[in-house]
C-alpha cells in the first residue's frame, strides 16, 4: 500500500516527538513523508527563521538515526499561510473557542483548513497514487474518552473551512482533503499524561542531542526569553517529566 504522510513540524517538542514516533513505528517501505513547516505571521521574523533552521536540523538528525525508514522522506517544505485565511476563518475560530475544547483546537482548525492549499504547493495533484493520506500532528492531546469525537468534529469544521471562498479558490483538490486521516500519537488516554509524553517519547526513540534542535520560544531567536507562553509551558513539562523519573537533560533549561 502506498502511503503519504504530511508531517506538520514546528521544531517544538510535540511535533518533534510525533515525527520521531511516526518514523519509528512505520513498517511500510513505500511510505512517503512530506515534512511541512507552516509560517505563522504572529511570531517575529527572527523566531520564524530560527524555527525553520531547527526543523532542517531535526530532519537531518532523524534521517541519520533511521536511514532505512526515512529513505522516502522529502525535502522540508515551507508554507506561508495567506493572511486572508485568518479573516475568513474567524467565525470558525470563535466556534472552537466556545466548544469547550483545549486551545490547540483553534490552531488545528487553521492548520487543517489549508490542506488542499498544501497539496497544490507540494504538487501532489495526482493523489490517486496513494491508498492513504494522513496528516501527522503532535499538538492533539490531553483527551478523555468522551472527547474522542475530536477527529469527527475536526473534520466537520475542516469541511466548513474548505468552502470559504478564498480558500476554495486556492484549493484544487478539495474532495480529497475531506478524506484525510490523522496520525495523532497523543490522542488517547495513557498512564503517562499527554503534557510530558513528548519528553518520554524523545527519550525512547532518540536522545538528548535532538533537543538541541527544538525551539519553543515565541519571541527570541538567540536565547529563549523564558517568559512567553511557549517557554513557560516547556518548563512546566520538563519539571513534571523529571519528577516522573525522566533521564533526558534538556539543554533548553540546563
Amino acid at each position: 500500500m502506498k502511503e503519504c504522510f504530511l508531517i506538520l513540524i514546528s521544531s517544538g517538542l510535540d511535533s518533534t516527538a510525533a515525527f520521531l514516533k511516526l518514523v519509528y513505528d512505520n513498517e511500510n517501505p513505500e511510505a512517503i513523508f512530506f515534512p511541512i513547516y507552516i509560517c505563522w505571521k504572529k511570531k517575529s521574523i527572527d523566531a520564524l527563521k530560527k524555527e525553520y533552521e531547527n526543523c532542517e536540523k531535526l530532519i537531518t538528525h532523524i534521517t541519520e538515526k533511521y536511514p532505512q525508514k526515512t529513505k522516502n522522506l522529502k525535502k522540508l517544505t515551507k508554507i506561508n499561510i495567506p493572511l486572508i485565511f485568518h479573516e475568513e476563518l474567524k467565525d470558525l475560530f470563535d466556534k472552537s473557542d466556545k466548544s469547550g475544547y483545549w486551545p490547540y483546537f483553534r490552531n488545528g482548525i487553521f492548520i487543517l483548513s489549508t490542506v488542499s492549499y498544501m497539496l497544490n504547493l507540494l504538487k501532489l495533484e495526482d493523489y490517486s497514487q496513494f491508498n492513504k493520506i494522513s496528516i501527522a500532528v503532535g499538538f492533539i492531546g490531553n483527551v478523555t474518552d468522551e472527547d474522542m469525537s475530536f477527529v469527527k468534529n475536526m473534520k466537520k469544521l475542516l469541511n466548513e473551512a474548505l468552502m470559504k471562498p478564498n480558500i476554495k479558490k486556492r484549493s484544487g483538490v478539495i474532495e480529497i482533503a475531506k478524506e484525510f486521516d490523522f496520525y495523532h500519537p497523543y490522542l488517547s488516554d495513557d498512564e503517562i499524561s499527554y503534557p510530558i509524553r513528548p519528553y518520554f517519547d524523545i527519550e525512547r526513540y532518540a536522545d538528548s542531542n535532538i533537543l538541541k534542535y527544538t525551539w519553543s520560544c515565541w519571541k527570541a531567536y538567540d536565547n529563549p526569553c523564558m517568559k512567553c507562553g511557549g517557554c513557560q509551558t516547556r518548563k512546566d513539562k520538563y519539571e513534571r517529566y523529571k519528577e516522573e523519573g525522566g533521564t533526558l537533560i534538556d539543554p533548553y533549561y540546563e
